[in-house]
Formats: C-alpha cells, sequence, structure tokens
C-alpha cells in the first residue's frame, strides 16, 4: 500500500494550502491509497509528526516554508526507514523547493508526485547532531531570516526580507574566518560567511551551476566593503569572492558567541565542521542529476 501523511504548519507561509486544502487533499487521494494529515503548531509538533512517519508511511507530505521542511530534515536525519519527501512550497521565500523544481504554485508539487521520480539528495550534517538542507551563514545579513518578524513576513512576502537587509548593509562589520577544506588552509576577513548546498538562497538562483544531487557544496566568502560586501555576489562581480568546493568544511571565526543561521533557522554557536552527506533522504523532484531513477 502506497499511503501517505500530509503535515503542515498553521505558522508558516502565506496560506497556499489553506486556501486549495480541499482540492489539493482530493487530487492526493488519487496519488496515494491512504493520505492521513496532520496540523502542528510548533517546530517540537512537526518533528514528532515527522519521525511518526517512519517505517509508517511510503510518504511525508511537508507543506510550509524553508524553516518546515528543515525540521523534516532534522527530523529524518538520523531514523530508520524514513518516508519519501515531497514538498509543498508554501513559505516566503521557498528557496529550498527550488533545488527540486518545486515552485511556490502549489501545482508544481503535484506534478512532482505525479511524475513519481524518486531522486536521492544531499544534506548537511554539522558538529556530528545537526542537519541543513540549503543554506549555513554567519555573519552580515545571516540573522535576517531569523530576526524579521512574522507578521512582516505573512504581510509582504519576501520584500520583508529585503527591507531589513537595508539597514544590515549599512551598519559595516568584519569577522575573521579560517577554512579547512580539501586539506587547504583559507584565511581573511569577510562580512559574511555563506555556505550553500544547492542552487537557490535569498529567493534568487545564486549558485546556479551546483546542484543538491552533487555531494558537494560551495563556500563563498566576500571581501569586506561597500555594503557589507552584497554587491560582489551580483552576476558580473564575483571575481571578488573565494568560491570553495568540496565535501566537508571546518570552519572557525572570531564571533564564537553568534549562533549560525541553517536554512533561516537558529544553529549552533563557534566552531563547526560541516559534512555533505550524499544521497542521504529521498524527494519526489522535478530537477534530477544526470541520471535518475522511476521508483
Amino acid at each position: 500500500m502506497k499511503n501517505a501523511l500530509l503535515i503542515y504548519s498553521k505558522n508558516s507561509g502565506t496560506g497556499h494550502l489553506a486556501l486549495h486544502h480541499d482540492k489539493i487533499l482530493a487530487k492526493l487521494r488519487t496519488l496515494f491509497d491512504v493520505v492521513d494529515e496532520r496540523q502542528t503548531a510548533s517546530a517540537e509538533e512537526g518533528t514528532e509528526a515527522a519521525k511518526s512517519a517512519c517505517g509508517v508511511y511510503h510518504t511525508l507530505i511537508v507543506a510550509g516554508g524553508d524553516g518546515t521542511f528543515h525540521n523534516a530534515i532534522n527530523a529524518l536525519a538520523d531514523m530508520p526507514n524514513p518516508p519519501v519527501l515531497a514538498y509543498f512550497n508554501n513559505g516566503s521565500v521557498g528557496d529550498i523547493g527550488y533545488n527540486f523544481g518545486v515552485t511556490r504554485n502549489y501545482k508544481t508539487a503535484i506534478k512532482a508526485i505525479e511524475k513519481g521520480t524518486i531522486e536521492p539528495f544531499d544534506i548537511a550534517k554539522v558538529n556530528d547532531k545537526y542537519y541543513f538542507g540549503y543554506v549555513g551563514a554567519i555573519g552580515s545579513y545571516a540573522n535576517i531570516p531569523i530576526s524579521t518578524k512574522r507578521k512582516r513576513k505573512k504581510a509582504l512576502g519576501r520584500i520583508a526580507y529585503y527591507t531589513d537587509a537595508v539597514g544590515t548593509a549599512l551598519k559595516y562589520t568584519k569577522v575573521h574566518v579560517r577554512v579547512k577544506a580539501n586539506d587547504k588552509l583559507y584565511e581573511q576577513y569577510v562580512p559574511f560567511v555563506l555556505l550553500i548546498n544547492g542552487r537557490h538562497v535569498g529567493g534568487f538562483p545564486f549558485n546556479e551551476n551546483s546542484s543538491i544531487f552533487d555531494g558537494k557544496m560551495e563556500l563563498y566568502l566576500a571581501k569586506p566593503g561597500i555594503f557589507n560586501g552584497i554587491l560582489q555576489m551580483l552576476p558580473g562581480r564575483r571575481e571578488y569572492v573565494k568560491k570553495i568546493v568540496a565535501s566537508s568544511f571546518d570552519i572557525h571565526t572570531d564571533i564564537p558567541d553568534t549562533p549560525w543561521d541553517f536554512d533561516g533557522d537558529r544553529g549552533p554557536k563557534g566552531d563547526i565542521h560541516v559534512e555533505c552527506l550524499h544521497n542521504h533522504l529521498k524527494v519526489y523532484s522535478l530537477r534530477h542529476p544526470k541520471k535518475s531513477k522511476k521508483q
């Protein structure tokens, strides 16, 4: 029997699932023998619901923002018999969904399930106990996804993040960072550290030559400068940015009391070891590595 559990947070995103709930549920019930659903009121409830799906459901359908999918990854990463993930990209920005070709139009999520192409994808493991899906950051701009008020995000969508970034750009930041990767040591001052597993960040296709299926991550180190180095990230100006591609990183900064941001969620403080776990979980995807297999 091919069954599925749909979990969604009543707090996240812009309400696309609520607007089309009955239509979506009816469609899902044509694609699975059984579809159960559970609405969660907290990250803890979401984690418990995701773990309860292991060994019970074929598919865990996650509807919400990047944080909701992030919680599902952390819930499933260490569990035996995790279900296949399906994602309804219901967030204000929804960066992680674009790695799977799932936009904020709910019809793309249904299309991914209908096509039935299941891909193993990479996640990142931090300090042997914490996981993230698509982005880790520290320094200038890193705290914006956490500090931006939920009411502003619901009212303005991604514009809420961009307006908050204006104030951050005017506060000069300089962080000393030391990175070990590929048996080499890199050391410099930066306004922020940006670690990406996949293609999309901040609502843009920033890391376009990368993939969430390739077993590697990209670390970007900008030089301190006007607007805290954000202009260096624009197309045509990347020559001012150091890009390091590796499957693992050891990262030290001189701001040990500042938490890292992972997928818009507050992470650990201090030095981190990050390892890319290749093909660790599975997802219905409209994007694929070079070889894909129908299941």
